[in-house]
């Protein structure tokens, strides 16, 4: 890879050797996220079926996405019915919208998605 990085032009075979370590990584990093969002799903499960695992400790990943989703809820109805101070709207924007990234991140976790699920067949079916 240094050697290509100090060319001006790149050969036919550096640029195809480029788009092949281009798509390894790509497929090793979409492997390795797929892999941690099925750990946290197992290590879910796992706290749900415990035994002697709290109230708290089974619930408490629930009641944080809740929060979550509540305040997205909130800070939308008020950002579009209610107002804020101008002084806060460029900071009510950003928090609404990262709370907007959260909720699409804690659907995705509890329902999975069609789009992560495809991906995860097409990286088994592209090793076949």
């Amino acid at each position: 890879m240094a050697d290509l990085l100090g060319k001006d032009q790149l050969s036919p075979a550096d640029k195809l050797e480029f788009e092949r370590l281009s798509r390894e990584y790509e497929q090793t990093d979409l492997k390795l996220y797929l892999e941690d969002v099925q750990h946290a799903r197992d290590s879910n499960v796992e706290i749900q079926k415990a035994e002697y695992a709290s109230k708290l400790a089974k619930n408490t990943a629930y009641i944080l996405d809740f929060v979550i989703v509540v305040s997205a809820v909130l800070l939308g109805f008020m950002l579009f019915f209610v107002g804020v101070p101008k002084e806060n709207e460029q900071l009510s924007y950003i928090v609404f919208g990262a709370l907007l990234t959260h909720c699409g991140t804690i659907i995705g976790f509890h329902r999975g998605s069609s789009k992560e699920k495809e991906k995860k067949g097409n990286l088994k079916s592209f090793h076949v």
